[in-house]
């Protein structure tokens, strides 16, 4: 939607089409809803790969459909501790490719909406790849693997559930981590006169 420009509400989110990759270099943009790939998204034995892939189950929940069994390059990237999680500098920085921005895309040519999508999946694709490398050489893949990437259903569930928080609750953890404070630097005062 033209009014939220380039802000990436995932709440606000309307599909109008999804792209795919299988095979770096290649990639098919369907300008359509998913329901027609709907298996495929819902089926854990097939692999998906997303960038910020948290945005991906929530645009997708609002939809009715339960994705499953998918990496996320963003994710990865921050394991990695890389500068930069967008895909546009990682795009550039692990591929040496200037990807077209968001905000450059004419979303009223069909065609400059296709292209847009098909390299968003390929690089993120490539991304995978030589993430997933890194990770394992660096001993970080189970980390990411089971640690990280289980979390990202979770905290789009979340979001789109919200959270119930006990005012009291908070309350009293504000006053227990005041006192931590207080003799934190009481220790301090003592141990560094």
């Amino acid at each position: 939607d033209p009014m939220w420009k380039a802000t990436f509400q995932a709440h606000r989110a309307r599909p109008i089409g999804f792209s795919v990759s299988v095979r770096e270099g290649e990639a098919l943009y369907i300008p359509d809803g998913p329901e027609w790939i709907r298996w495929w998204l819902e089926d854990p034995a097939v692999v998906k790969v997303c960038h910020n892939a948290k945005f991906e189950f929530t645009v997708l929940a609002a939809i009715g459909i339960d994705l499953q069994t998918v990496h996320d390059t963003k994710v990865m990237a921050n394991v990695l501790r890389k500068p930069s999680t967008h895909l546009k500098q990682l795009s550039w920085s692990e591929l040496g490719v200037k990807q077209t921005r968001f905000e450059e895309v004419d979303w009223s040519d069909p065609v400059a909406v296709a292209q847009y999508g098909c390299a968003d999946s390929d690089l993120t694709l490539r991304l995978y790849w030589r993430m997933k490398a890194q990770l394992e050489a660096e001993g970080l893949w189970d980390l990411y693997n089971d640690l990280e990437r289980p979390v990202v259903p979770v905290l789009s569930a979340i979001e789109r559930a919200g959270v119930l928080v006990s005012a009291d609750r908070l309350w009293d953890l504000g006053v227990d981590l005041e006192l931590d404070r207080g003799a934190t630097a009481r220790l301090l005062t003592a141990l560094y006169p």
